[in-house]
């Protein structure tokens, strides 16, 4: 499922950025779904190790807050 090649036809398919690095999608679809080197900039990549350390406590939260 993440193959570059499967990353690229959900890409030219749905219209969605592929979640792998090394799918090449055609120019005029990345003119369209692309995002530019500045808004690249912005992207935030998150702390997996955060994360997996506290998804019981964010599981919780969401649980009480959301569920309640």
């Amino acid at each position: 499922m993440m193959a570059p090649s499967r990353r690229k036809a959900f890409a030219v398919d749905m219209g969605y950025n592929p979640t792998v690095t090394n799918a090449k999608v055609p120019d005029d679809v990345q003119k369209r779904i692309g995002f530019t080197d500045e808004e690249k900039k912005r992207l935030v990549d998150l702390d997996y190790g955060y994360m997996a350390k506290n998804d019981t406590a964010f599981q919780d939260w969401w649980n009480k807050s959301f569920k309640g």
